[in-house]
């Protein structure tokens, strides 16, 4: 109990002096950074909401499309290999719509 009272003590005049939690402009600092996805759930207030608001996102629509592509060259390979010991179809069109959406591929890169 002590140690936080100490930690107490030191932190509080910090964030004073710092402005808080409050940012420079007085806006409240959020817990995640902000990411292309957060304009489908901004307006939303339904199920068909969102869904619209994701179908009409691009960076949504990239996802999309990287997930197919990646579907696609998958199948193929498994049709030109056919021992071919890695991800089914359906698990690499997964894990290329999660890195698309992660940002970290878009359609065209291949891993």
């Amino acid at each position: 109990m002590l140690k936080f009272v100490k930690v107490a003590a030191l932190a509080l005049p910090l964030l004073a002096v710092s402005g808080g939690v409050w940012g420079e402009d007085k806006k409240p600092v959020t817990a995640l950074p902000p990411h292309p996805l957060d304009g489908a759930f901004e307006k939303a207030t339904t199920a068909k909401g969102i869904d619209e608001g994701l179908l009409n996102n691009p960076h949504f629509k990239n996802a999309v499309a990287a997930a197919l592509k990646a579907k696609q060259d998958q199948e193929k390979e498994y049709r030109e290999k056919k021992n071919l010991a890695s991800s089914s179809p359906a698990q690499a069109a997964r894990n290329a719509f999660l890195r698309a959406l992660a940002g970290e591929e878009s359609v065209g890169e291949k891993r």
